[in-house]
């Protein structure tokens, strides 16, 4: 018999039945699955039964991302993914270092290819539809894109304005990393890591290299 991937066989002979819900269909914007039982054991009967929720439940989903996600909930969704894989980049870039000047560019010129998609109404990936484009990204930042045309349309404009974003938040946090910034710091008594390097004054003449000068020690003023 023909086992489709929503028929599953548990350990007592039990047939049950699963269907996928698409984050785009949930009403907490989540990907999660439907399973129940179709009590019975005999392969034929559960394929009969499985065909007919298949066609019931295809009908649901259809239906729920033809509705599609308020507009609201479509940017808190967007907000949230790309939130976390902005934090993502931002901890890769705390262990490993800041990118090259090259990637810096290449970030910077995404910004300008993804404004020029906004305005043109065009794909942001070249050589690519609209849907082929979006699919692309879903893969990476891991979200489920609409079927139905309205939805994808709406879904598809509010991408790419979350996606510029998301490259302009990046850009400016290592910005921030190409200087140092002391404007606030007040000149701190004799650092504690600096202490247990203090050697004890000798009986006579002191070292000048270890007398501190307004907290600061005398090798570090200029």
């Amino acid at each position: 018999m023909h086992n489709p991937t929503y028929l599953q066989l548990s350990r007592n002979g039990i047939f049950y039945f699963r269907w996928p819900i698409p984050r785009c269909a949930h009403p907490r914007c989540v990907a999660t699955t439907i399973k129940t039982s179709l009590r019975t054991r005999e392969p034929k009967e559960a394929l009969r039964l499985s065909r007919v929720l298949t066609n019931l439940a295809e009908l649901v989903t259809t239906e729920s991302m033809a509705r599609g996600m308020k507009f609201g909930e479509i940017r808190e969704h967007l907000h949230e993914r790309l939130s976390y894989w902005l934090n993502e980049a931002k901890q890769r870039v705390h262990d490993r270092g800041r990118p090259s000047q090259d990637t810096m560019d290449d970030l910077e010129g995404q910004i300008i290819l993804v404004n020029q998609a906004i305005r043109g109404g065009t794909p942001l990936r070249t050589g690519l539809t609209e849907r082929e484009s979006l699919e692309y990204y879903a893969r990476g930042f891991k979200f489920e894109v609409p079927d139905d045309p309205a939805a994808f349309d709406k879904f598809n404009d509010e991408f790419k304005l979350a996606y510029r974003d998301f490259l302009k938040a990046f850009v400016a946090h290592l910005r921030t990393l190409d200087s140092y910034d002391f404007s606030e710091a007040s000149p701190p008594a004799v650092p504690d890591v600096l202490s247990s390097h203090i050697e004890p004054e000798p009986e006579a003449g002191i070292a000048l290299g270890h007398i501190p000068i307004n907290g600061i020690p005398c090798g570090l003023v200029f």
